[in-house]
């Protein structure tokens, strides 16, 4: 009896087949590698993502940065024309030190001399260029009366207000029936804004007297303030100080109610000519004897006539 040899053969190779171990080593190499593989292309797909994103912030950011640095140029351009604009002078305002004044000034002519100041230095109208004691120099010239002017800042954006100092009086000068007016820097002026002063400075020097000159000397004016205190002290009152002619060291007084003449040395201590001349003066009363003039120049003596 023949055996079906295929069958036997095709059998014992299933047999086989089914027999073979199965390679488990290359099926788990392919399921990591594939699982690798899923886990390199997400990741790369995440980084991707990551940078994509990443990438769009630091744009933006460089976008803010472009405009924050835009604003703040403009924001500084504006400003820096502001501040120049605001050390400039177009237009001037003028107001005064002192409120009790007695006449109205004439605003005009002092914003017209200013006017005039800086259309002739016009670096002038930049206010950190402006030179207040030149300006305050020039107005001595065109208006004595005038002591300081002062930049006191912008009243409005294009308008500088100045401040006007003017000169007060300690004496009153008569020269040739014109009168002037002396501060206590000896500097002479014509128009007074402030009370009149009862002192009246008699000018005899025979020296011709121009505006802004001054007349007599600080060291005159101390003696002449002292003279006035010290005789009100012993109960005088002196009505005019007058310059002798060809005399520089000398001083000759009037006293209210007297028409008796003291004279007086300037380079002497106020307290003791006036002490000497109460002394005359009470003995004079005692006597009934009215001299035409008293010199008390010299300590411990009187000489009369």
């Amino acid at each position: 009896m023949k055996k079906n040899v295929y069958n036997e053969y095709n059998y014992g190779s299933r047999k086989n087949r089914a027999k073979r171990p199965v390679n488990n080593s290359s099926q788990r190499l392919i399921k990591i590698s594939r699982t690798l593989s899923l886990n390199q292309t997400d990741r790369l797909r995440s980084e991707s993502g990551m940078e994509s994103t990443r990438t769009k912030s630091i744009q933006i950011t460089t976008h803010r940065r472009k405009i924050l640095l835009i604003f703040s140029t403009i924001i500084a351009i504006i400003i820096l024309i502001y501040l120049c604009i605001m050390q400039l002078t177009a237009n001037f305002h003028i107001t005064i030190n002192e409120s009790k004044t007695t006449q109205t000034l004439d605003y005009l002519k002092y914003k017209k001399a200013l006017e005039d100041y800086v259309n002739d230095n016009p670096l002038s109208r930049v206010r950190p260029f402006l030179d207040e004691d030149n300006l305050s120099e020039y107005m001595l010239i065109k208006y004595p009366e005038v002591l300081s002017v002062t930049d006191r800042g912008k009243s409005s954006l294009f308008e500088t207000t100045y401040q006007f100092t003017f000169r007060k009086p300690v004496a009153k000068l008569k020269i040739e029936n014109t009168t002037y007016f002396v501060d206590s820097n000896g500097i002479s002026f014509e128009n007074n804004y402030f009370e009149e002063p009862d002192l009246n400075i008699i000018d005899n020097s025979g020296i011709k007297l121009e505006k802004g000159q001054a007349v007599v000397s600080n060291k005159f004016l101390k003696f002449v303030g002292r003279l006035v205190e010290e005789a009100i002290n012993k109960g005088y009152f002196i009505t005019e100080a007058i310059i002798p002619p060809q005399k520089t060291r000398e001083v000759d007084i009037k006293l209210k109610g007297r028409g008796t003449i003291i004279k007086l040395a300037i380079d002497r201590e106020v307290t003791g000519q006036i002490e000497d001349m109460n002394r005359v003066l009470l003995y004079m009363d005692k006597t009934t004897i009215q001299p035409s003039y008293i010199d008390i120049r010299i300590s411990g003596k009187a000489f009369y006539k």
